[in-house]
């Protein structure tokens, strides 16, 4: 009986995939809701008092978008990286050849943060959850084709946080 040998070695892609939410839910409290109100309610009525009716029709429109997004839940993002790139969803597609640098943040007790520094200047940076358990796996696949920088919280990042949005 005669039996094939592979001439070749087979070479198995390894992908990481995982789920996680699009952004950290904070839950608001009555008084978060009622302080944006004021602080909308001032502005408005600064605005009108300098007669820049423009900007106060600007704060008022704010203010509806900020209530409407501030309690709405993440939604869940599938996650994948490959020998080719990092992939969201089934609609964004980062190729490593974009991909400038990468970090990692701490989040909380479950997630920490990917950052990953695009080459384009039009959307310098993604920013994706991962579990803490998979931190080292992750790190060490995009090690192979990225390099690692510290990256260094924006002022839009302090504030999210502190403002608890």
């Amino acid at each position: 009986m005669h039996t094939k040998r592979l001439e070749k070695e087979e070479v198995v892609e390894e992908i990481i995939s995982w789920e996680a939410p699009e952004y950290e839910y904070n839950p608001k409290s009555v008084f978060w809701y009622w302080l944006s109100l004021i602080i909308s309610i001032v502005l408005i009525a600064l605005s009108l008092w300098q007669k820049n009716f423009l900007f106060a029709v600007f704060i008022f429109i704010a203010e509806l978008v900020l209530l409407y997004f501030s309690n709405r839940f993440p939604k869940l993002w599938g996650f994948k990286i490959d020998d080719t790139g990092v992939a969201i969803g089934d609609s964004k597609f980062y190729p490593f050849s974009d991909i400038h640098s990468f970090d990692i943040h701490p989040v909380d007790e479950e997630y920490k943060e990917l950052i990953l520094r695009m080459k384009s200047k039009f959307s310098p940076y993604t920013k994706i959850f991962i579990f803490r358990d998979d931190e080292k796996k992750i790190e060490q696949r995009l090690l192979k084709f990225v390099e690692k920088q510290e990256i260094a919280l924006s002022l839009v990042d302090f504030l999210e946080k502190f403002f608890n949005f």
